[in-house]
């Protein structure tokens, strides 16, 4: 049988890393992109990652759906290998699309890397590979007290990490909803139409610094001294005389083409009215910060590198 129309490229399979250039942290996937570039037939086709049920197996299927049978079926394989101890899921339903995620959860903070094959069922052939660099996975910048309950999987608690809030523990293949990467916080620009104005701008500042070295689990106060490429924490809680107040500052460090701006977020289970304000990796030196969102700018120096 002949397709009709134009003449058609093969498809390719293709693998993309969406994060391993971002902050990676226990129990937040990273995310690999996989999909097929080119079309085998005038029509085209449909493809989609799916899990067995009995051997927890992910696979690719990618199925024609032209009457010429131009594609055939294809089923693919996924191979996945972690340095250490990672769970694999497909992050969204198996729908019709040529462009599927796979989340990979690092299990253990500490130096991560993973390789990834797409490969033929019938005879095992590798058609796509991909090679992370190496990671540094990160211990979540906080991690609830509490389990929260979900619909179908076993409770888990909340954790945050680079402004994203998520649960620990991965949802299992048993979910009707698969895994993401949580919920990401947006600062309120300004009050929804028909609510009270923000309140008055705060008088003082509540801060705690923290540190910790990448990959350690415990943070430790900035006044034992903060050493060139650890995690640094700030957290803030904004008060006007004694009523803390919920207004989202911002924290930026330098000007111009050389400013850094700091990932500021709430948590839903923090100290109330509190915000974390966060960077990973500082590099040494001295470090002019500015607090903003005030009506009135804050500035005061952190040390990298000898001192607090």
């Amino acid at each position: 049988m002949t397709t009709t129309g134009a003449t058609m490229s093969p498809a390719t399979a293709k693998l993309e890393c969406l994060d391993c250039d971002q902050p990676v942290a226990v129990g937040l996937p990273i995310r690999v992109v996989s999909s097929w570039v080119g079309s085998c037939t005038s029509v085209g086709y449909t493809a989609f990652f799916e899990t067995d049920e009995e051997t927890d197996q992910i696979e690719w299927k990618r199925t024609g759906f032209t009457r010429t049978k131009a594609c055939d079926e294809h089923h693919y394989k996924l191979a996945v290998r972690c340095s250490s101890k990672c769970i694999v899921r497909a992050i969204d339903s198996p729908e019709t699309s040529v462009v599927k995620l796979l989340g990979i959860y690092p299990e253990t903070p500490g130096r991560f890397s993973f390789s990834l094959e797409i490969r033929r069922t019938k005879d095992g052939e590798a058609v796509a590979k991909l090679a992370s660099p190496e990671l540094l996975v990160r211990t979540p910048d906080e991690v609830s007290p509490f389990e929260t309950d979900r619909e179908i999987d076993e409770p888990s608690a909340l954790a945050t990490f680079s402004g994203f809030e998520y649960f620990l523990d991965p949802a299992t293949a048993r979910s009707n909803k698969p895994p993401g990467r949580g919920t990401k916080y947006k600062p309120v620009a300004k009050p929804p139409e028909g609510e009270p104005p923000p309140p008055p701008p705060p008088d003082r500042l509540q801060r705690d610094c923290k540190t910790r070295k990448p990959g350690a689990i415990a943070w430790r106060p900035c006044t034992q001294g903060i050493q060139v490429g650890d995690d640094v924490r700030i957290d803030v809680t904004a008060w006007l005389r004694a009523e803390r107040l919920a207004s989202d500052l911002s924290l930026v460090e330098g000007a111009g083409d050389a400013m850094v701006t700091w990932t500021c977020y709430r948590s839903t289970f923090a100290v109330p009215g509190s915000q974390i304000c966060v960077r990973y990796g500082v590099p040494g030196g001295e470090h002019e910060l500015t607090w903003q969102g005030l009506g009135y700018a804050i500035k005061e120096t952190l040390v990298v590198g000898g001192g607090s």
